[in-house]
């Protein structure tokens, strides 16, 4: 965790994901993230508001960190914005609330 604190800006260029647990652990380290809409990881970020997802293609991935890199109060937002989201949404206690409520719908 200590090495997102040296850095601004998270990249996340993968082909196949879950949940990515690197683009939550950025996000709670309040680094903005850039990151490819695959697998789970538009559960985490809605794109524009939270960080920016791209296609799993260099000029994409590229394109959207030169516009994170260049703009510095839009990569503050979006950091901040993500780090929000993150506390509040994936928290352990929150992860667990969701869980109690699920086993308590299946139980009825």
């Amino acid at each position: 965790m200590s090495l997102y604190n040296s850095v601004d800006i998270f990249i996340n260029p993968s082909y196949s994901e879950g949940l990515p647990t690197t683009v939550l652990e950025a996000g709670l380290m309040k680094c903005a993230v850039v990151a490819t809409n695959v697998g789970g990881t538009s559960e985490i970020i809605e794109n524009g508001r939270d960080g920016l997802l791209c296609k799993p293609e260099v000029l994409d991935i590229t394109d959207k960190l030169e516009t994170v890199i260049k703009d510095k109060s839009f990569r503050e937002t979006i950091a901040e914005n993500l780090h929000k989201r993150v506390c509040e949404q994936f928290s352990w206690e929150k992860t667990s609330e969701k869980i109690l409520e699920i086993i308590g719908q299946d139980s009825d």
